[in-house]
């Protein structure tokens, strides 16, 4: 399984830096797990356990008063690169996860590669607007919103 980076950093300092399979956070609407390849994400944090995942064992459990969680687009952008892999063997790559939108990376990902990459959020968009009888085309989010 591929590891995650995950840092748990309080204001003063670092408590923590590793490699987990998973890390589980308590955030404000619920909590939330954060696996290798996770969408980008921001959350506040709301008091709880944190949890830090090896397998399907709980390493590592820390109470966490608040704090904001971040999963960042760099994280995401080596994801798609690295689900590419030499592009012989992908046609197309579809982000899930509606968590917070990669609307325009999957754009950017499409330029790159050559390829389509859609994010769920670009499709649900275009399926909501092409069932309400909708035709417009947009512009910078992606082929699906721009030909289709």
């Amino acid at each position: 399984m591929a590891k995650v980076t995950f840092r748990l950093v309080m204001p003063e300092r670092e408590l923590l830096n590793t490699e987990a399979d998973m890390v589980v956070v308590p955030g404000s609407e619920g909590d939330f797990g954060v696996l290798h390849g996770h969408a980008p994400l921001i959350s506040t944090v709301r008091p709880g356990v944190l949890e830090v995942l090896q397998g399907n064992k709980v390493e590592q459990r820390f109470m966490v008063a608040g704090g904001i969680a971040e999963v960042t687009p760099e994280t995401c952008r080596d994801r798609i690169v690295e689900l590419n892999g030499n592009g012989k063997d992908v046609d197309a790559i579809v982000q899930v996860g509606t968590n917070l939108s990669m609307v325009r990376l999957a754009a950017a990902a499409e330029l790159l590669l050559g390829k389509p990459v859609i994010a769920i959020n670009t499709a649900t968009y275009w399926h909501a607007l092409r069932q309400n009888g909708i035709d417009d085309k947009i512009q910078g989010f992606g082929r699906l919103l721009e030909e289709f």
